[in-house]
């Protein structure tokens, strides 16, 4: 639980791994029968587990991604020393590779029964047990996505085939083609598979309804729009293209279902439809900009600007902070194509503001979905009134 409260949200769990010490629970045949448990513990990961060991999945699993979401919420590659090449993520000795090598390990752990997508959604729900298969493959499939985006650049108009992170800071080594074009295919691939699954619950009538199941379902739908919009960079055909623009729709529509129970999944729909607006006319070449670091007003807001739902008074004003008539790039971005008609659709909120407006509220979400999709509200007060089973 402690894990999972963490998720979308810039929180460190509460209780470190090394505080922790404790067996794990018995399987269903073990409770129903009375069997004596095996003696084993978190980390011990010898014996394959299946259907009835979904509690023991669950803990190692999101032990697993309770990490992976806390290293990335620290800063992630940008952190002091992850530039080195013993931190570059194509070296074992990173810390990169050592939780992807966790995350693998704690997949191989897993009957193949247990595995999606070559065990059916159905199946479990002929048992009662889709949920769970459910949530344990999106903790699999969410932190593999998480991992492999924390080096995909945020703008690659120009980029022929992946190559690493091209925005600041840059890695003191290279490493392999095949590592970079296989972190994409990993990215996509796991967008891909959330979005499928979720989709598969719902058909089988166990939609998930929670706040996890919305971050992978914002998540997914973000890097199928990035896919749409940089075809050439992610290796696509048009057939392909096509496909990655229809799957952001259909796994949106399972996140706008979400938003009808938890009132902060309206959030990641404003970000995404911002996203997409976005994405779109930088691929176009509309008043393109390369990178993040072409808005350096934005650089600062990403951390200091008051986030939707929280106090205000909670966060300073950045003293560097630029207004919209001092001609900031992402002002220029949005008004310059408002001033040539161009189509804005997801962007309603810009409607509603004009001039320093929109620079002084939450104009820094137009693009810290790209580096910080989890900055959203921790209000309790954003739950939604419906009650969920």
């Amino acid at each position: 639980m402690d894990r999972l409260l963490s998720c979308g949200k810039r929180r460190q769990a509460m209780f470190s791994d090394g505080d922790m010490h404790f067996s794990l629970p018995v399987n269903d045949t073990q409770f129903l029968f009375g069997q004596s448990p095996q003696p084993a513990t978190v980390d011990d990961s010898l014996r394959s587990h299946g259907p009835d060991d979904h509690l023991v999945l669950l803990i190692r699993g999101l032990r697993i991604w309770s990490r992976i979401h806390t290293w990335i919420a620290e800063g992630g590659r940008r952190q002091p020393g992850m530039t080195e090449p013993e931190q570059c993520p194509f070296n074992e000795t990173s810390d990169w590779s050592k939780m992807k090598q966790d995350l693998i390990k704690w997949r191989g752990s897993q009957d193949a029964l247990m595995k999606y997508p070559a065990t059916k959604v159905s199946v479990h729900a002929q048992r009662g047990q889709a949920e769970r298969f459910g949530y344990i493959n999106l903790v699999y499939y969410v932190s593999l996505l998480f991992l492999c985006r924390e080096f995909i650049p945020f703008s690659p108009v120009d980029e022929v085939i992946p190559r690493g992170p091209i925005e600041p800071p840059l890695l003191k080594a290279r490493g392999p083609d095949s590592f970079w074009l296989q972190n994409v295919f990993d990215l996509y691939d796991a967008a891909s598979q959330i979005s499928s699954l979720l989709c598969d619950l719902e058909h089988v009538g166990c939609p998930l309804r929670t706040p996890f199941s919305g971050l992978c379902a914002f998540s997914s739908t973000l890097w199928s729009i990035y896919g749409a919009a940089f075809p050439n960079f992610m290796g696509f055909t048009p057939s392909q293209t096509s496909d990655a623009d229809a799957q952001a729709e259909r796994t949106m529509a399972v996140l706008v279902r979400i938003g009808k129970v938890w009132r902060l999944a309206e959030e990641w729909i404003d970000v995404l439809n911002t996203a997409k607006s976005i994405m779109t006319r930088v691929s176009e070449g509309r008043r393109v900009k390369k990178s993040r670091y072409d808005y350096p007003e934005l650089e600062d807001s990403i951390h200091l600007a008051p986030l939707q739902g929280m106090p205000r008074q909670t966060f300073d004003r950045p003293a560097g902070l630029v207004s919209a008539d001092d001609g900031s790039k992402l002002h220029q971005l949005v008004a310059g194509d408002a001033e040539q008609g161009v189509e804005t659709e997801g962007l309603g909120f810009l409607e509603e503001t004009s001039g320093s407006e929109f620079v002084g509220e939450d104009w820094w979400r137009l693009l810290s979905f790209c580096d910080d999709p989890h900055l959203l509200s921790t209000s309790m007060d954003n739950m939604g009134d419906e009650n969920v089973a």
